[in-house]
């Protein structure tokens, strides 16, 4: 299984550890109260070192994305990229 490189942060702070389709991930510390106050007051970080990163190249990189791909990536400058779900043919995730 894979552990991202942030694992160690939460897992010193004795967080409970879950597989998630091979990445292992903080499921929870223990008082759900506690880390939705810790939430609302302080910060929360998410670790999405897990996820995929595409590089697309081509003439057509845009449209074709743009067709796929749930956010605007039209908007996109060289360079920058966002966030996005892959989008069956009907426009669903």
């Amino acid at each position: 299984m894979l552990e991202t490189a942030l694992h160690v942060h939460p897992a010193a702070r004795g967080a409970a550890h879950a597989d998630d389709r091979g990445v292992v991930l903080p499921r929870h510390f223990g008082d759900a109260a506690r880390e939705y106050r810790a939430l609302r007051e302080g910060a929360a970080l998410v670790d999405l070192g897990f996820r995929t990163v595409v590089r697309a190249v081509g003439v057509d990189r845009v449209t074709f994305l743009q067709g796929m791909l749930s956010n605007d990536v039209a908007a996109l400058r060289p360079g920058e990229g966002c966030p996005a779900l892959l989008l069956t043919i009907q426009g669903r995730v």
